[in-house]
């Protein structure tokens, strides 16, 4: 079996991807297997979710990402087993794709029950106890939240140059009025 997901909304939509291997990531950091753009797929987390094979069974998790993974509208608090025409969302308002699974005879057949070993690096599964929040300040992220970040990480270097201006500035102003005072004394 492999997995298809073809992109229905965000800035890949159309775009299909096919997971193939026993592992995989989603999410908008460029090494995930299924990337997400990252300027404009604010939703995604960098690392959102994972994919990986148990037998002939694809298995989505959740990898604590802020704004949650959807699965046909339902919010992800445990695995779920892939399903043809399954449709994931990425955030309340993310991107959605659409899950097809074909089988492939190429791949050689693993078992159903993989070996204690086979999936270590496999981040560990979210619960809805994981996530409930304490209190209003632990909230996931809205996509305001997002993008002011976003804006925060790429302006970052210009508000620091900002910064050192105005202290330049200011350096120079005391040593004007300090040459001024000098003169006049």
């Amino acid at each position: 079996m492999k997995v298809g997901f073809l992109f229905l909304t965000g800035d890949r939509v159309g775009q299909t991807a096919i997971v193939e291997g026993p592992y995989a990531t989603l999410g908008r950091h460029p090494l995930c297997t299924v990337a997400f753009d990252g300027d404009h797929d604010l939703d995604v987390s960098s690392r959102h979710a994972a994919v990986f094979r148990e037998g002939e069974l694809f298995i989505l998790r959740d990898l604590g990402s802020t704004n949650g993974t959807f699965v046909n509208g339902q919010r992800l608090w445990a695995d779920h087993i892939l399903a043809n025409e399954d449709e994931l969302q990425f955030g309340q308002r993310g991107p959605k794709l659409r899950v097809t699974l074909t089988p492939d005879e190429s791949l050689p057949y693993q078992p159903a029950v993989p070996s204690p070993t086979q999936f270590s690096t496999i981040p560990p599964r979210r619960t809805k106890e994981d996530t409930a929040p304490v209190s209003p300040q632990h909230q996931p992220a809205s996509n305001a939240t997002a993008v002011r970040r976003e804006q925060g990480r790429r302006h970052g270097g210009f508000r620091l140059a900002l910064l050192a201006l105005g202290a330049l500035l200011v350096g120079l102003a005391i040593w004007l009025v300090w040459l001024w005072a000098g003169a006049a004394g």
